[in-house]
This record gives structure tokens, sequence and C-alpha cells, in this order.
């Protein structure tokens, strides 16, 4: 037997099992469920407001670990799925405005039932804090992603979402200045070099000037003979 028929000996046969292959489909999946952890949040935080008492502090905890430290931990995503995955992504994107929806109406139960604002300020706060993280965490992602697709239901899904934490504007802006100027000192989502305030007085000022921004779009933005109010419709 030559050298070269001790190196290339061929493709592998088509019956041979990869020994990984369990692994990999078990990998893939649990990669598939993590996109439907937000939805899951959902709906621990309407049963917490529901339940009262200390357990929506105890979701709030989960929430939080799983919102920003678990996802900076576990890093980018370099899975590629496959087209059913795919579906269930899709269906878990629209699954999050109903269940929004959910949370709001939970929270409007609540209350209505509080008997005064000083009557449980424990409990207040944590439901209060609980349903606002979950507007911005889940809605605002969930909004952010569905803008950016043509159809007409995914933008109205998108502004029905942001309209929980009364930014509907954000879509106009993002996708008529943003991408327009993003990187420039026109773009108010743009960090400035060397900027020194914190977190909070950031995101104030940047959605300040991101309101004012709006009114400008559809007159800037339209096409010769297009309205203002067609240039940015959905």
């Amino acid at each position: 037997m030559t050298a070269a028929n001790k190196v290339f000996r061929g493709p592998p046969a088509s019956n041979a099992r990869d020994p990984n292959s369990s692994f990999t489909q078990r990998f893939a999946l649990s990669e598939t469920w993590r996109y439907s952890s937000a939805n899951l949040l959902l709906l621990l935080g309407s049963a917490a407001i529901l339940a009262g008492g200390w357990v929506p502090w105890l979701v709030l905890a989960v929430a939080m670990v799983l919102g920003s430290f678990a996802d900076e931990v576990g890093g980018d995503d370099r899975t590629t799925l496959d087209r059913g995955s795919c579906w269930f992504c899709k269906i878990n994107l629209y699954l999050s405005l109903p269940l929004v929806c959910l949370l709001a109406a939970a929270l409007i139960r609540f209350a209505a039932t509080l008997p005064s604002l000083t009557g449980k300020p424990f409990e207040l706060i944590g439901v209060l804090w609980l349903s606002g993280y979950l507007f911005a965490l889940v809605g605002a992602t969930v909004a952010h992603e569905l803008c950016h697709r043509t159809g007409r239901i995914a933008k109205l899904v998108a502004y029905a979402l942001l309209g929980f934490t009364g930014n509907a504007s954000f879509v106009t802006y993002h996708l008529y200045a943003h991408h327009r100027q993003v990187g420039t000192l026109d773009d108010a989502a743009t960090a400035r070099r060397g900027e020194r305030r914190g977190q909070g007085s950031v995101d104030c000022a940047t959605t300040t000037a991101t309101s004012r921004g709006v009114a400008a779009v559809p007159s800037r933005y339209a096409l010769p003979g297009q309205t203002a109010a067609r240039a940015c419709g959905p």
C-alpha cells in the first residue's frame, strides 16, 4: 500500500454513526428553547403579581439575573438553527405582545385591589419594578427586532410593545434617522467620545433627544411627491 493510499482513505461510509450526534442534537435543542425564556419570564411575572407578597421580588431577582448577568456570561449565540427552530423563534416573537398585555392586566388588577399607595409599600415597589423591568426587557427588545422587518403586522406589533414604555416613536426615529445618522453628532443614540455621565442621565438625554428628533423625520426624509405621513408609515 502506497503512502497516498494510507493518507487518503476516501469519504466515510454513509452509515457511519457520529458518537457526538446525540450531544449535538441536545445542545441545538437547548439553544432553541432559550429563545422562549423571555416569554417564560412574562408568565412568571404575571403570576407573581397576582400572587403578591414577596413573590414579585423573587421573580424580579430571577429576571435580572437571566436578563443581565447570565446573558453576558453566555456570550454571543453562533448556533445555526434549522427551519423548524426559526419558526419556533418567530412564534415567540409575536407571542410576546399578548403576554405583555397579560402582564399589564395583572398590574391593573393589582392596582384595583390595592387599598392605598402607602398600605403595602414593599409589595408595591416590587410589583412596579418587576412590571417596568419586563416591559423594557422583553417589550423593547422584541420591538427592536420586529421594527426592522418589512411586514405591516411586525411594525404594528413593534409599535404596540413600545407603547407600554411610552416610547412608540422609537420605531420611526430608529429606522429613518438612526440608521442614516449613526456614528455622527446628529444621532441622539450615538455615544459621545469622552462622555462621563451616568447611565441614567445618558438614557434620559437620549430619550429626550430622540423624541425631539422624531418630529423632523417625516418632512426631512419624505421622497419628492410623497406626503410626510406616508414617508414613515408602517
